[in-house]
């Protein structure tokens, strides 16, 4: 028969497996208004495993992407205190981005980054010019 302490180990130990792996995602919302012509939605997912250790990478633009020539655009995580770059993630999403009827098919890329999201937009530029910025929002 087992023990009462062995008992409570082996709830505790199933409660902290299941806590680690509900991770939230984080994710940014564009809009579509005047001010902010894109529409869609991203998800910056957590991934800490045996082999990677990043986030991942998700979403797709509806509309607001009026040049066909994905190489144009520009993609960043900003600091919103200080509106500067915290993560260039240009390359790596120009590379995969098929761009349809001004929206984007969907994406999903690992980031072998590890970062805190706190404080941060998603910030989508065109030939130089910020067309798009939404907040990183945690669930």
């Amino acid at each position: 028969m087992l023990s009462r302490k062995f008992f409570l180990l082996a709830i505790a130990l199933t409660c902290a497996i299941f806590m680690e792996s509900a991770i939230a995602a984080t994710y940014s919302d564009f809009t579509g208004n005047t001010t902010n012509a894109l529409s869609g939605r991203f998800f910056w997912t957590p991934i800490s495993n045996a082999t990677f250790n990043g986030f991942e990478f998700s979403g797709q633009m509806n509309s607001g992407l009026t040049d066909p020539d994905a190489s144009h655009y520009s993609f960043a995580l900003n600091n919103t205190d200080t509106n500067t770059t915290a993560l260039d993630m240009t390359q790596q999403i120009v590379s995969v981005l098929k761009i349809v009827a001004q929206g984007c098919a969907p994406l999903q890329i690992d980031f072998p980054n590890v970062m805190n999201f706190t404080g941060k937009a998603f910030v989508v530029g065109l030939n130089g010019v910020q067309i798009g910025i939404a907040p990183l929002i945690s669930q």
